[in-house]
């Protein structure tokens, strides 16, 4: 555990290092001003799809709370982006 911790601090360290030398450094502060509005509407979108989902399993008679619903469809994704079958980019 530890040594994840560490390896992820050198990884920030190295990423934050690289765009301070590459000069994105004012971009990565223009993406701070709208990355607040992008997390909220992101939020509240998969909050409304979730709370679909509970009404729907509910009305078929499987009961489950929103939160661990959430928490289904964040992993699902996630593994989905890390697998074999993730979506991917059309070549160019």
């Amino acid at each position: 555990m530890k040594k994840n911790a560490i390896l992820a601090a050198g990884g920030l360290a190295l990423f934050v290092f690289v765009l301070a030398k590459g000069g994105w450094l004012p971009q990565m502060k223009a993406i701070w001003t709208g990355l607040p509005a992008i997390l909220a509407l992101s939020s509240l979108r998969l909050l409304m799809q979730t709370s679909s989902w509970a009404t729907a399993l509910c009305a078929e008679g499987v009961e489950a709370s929103v939160l661990s619903l959430m928490g289904i469809r964040l992993s699902a994704q996630g593994a989905g982006y890390i697998s074999v079958l993730a979506p991917r980019c059309p070549s160019r």
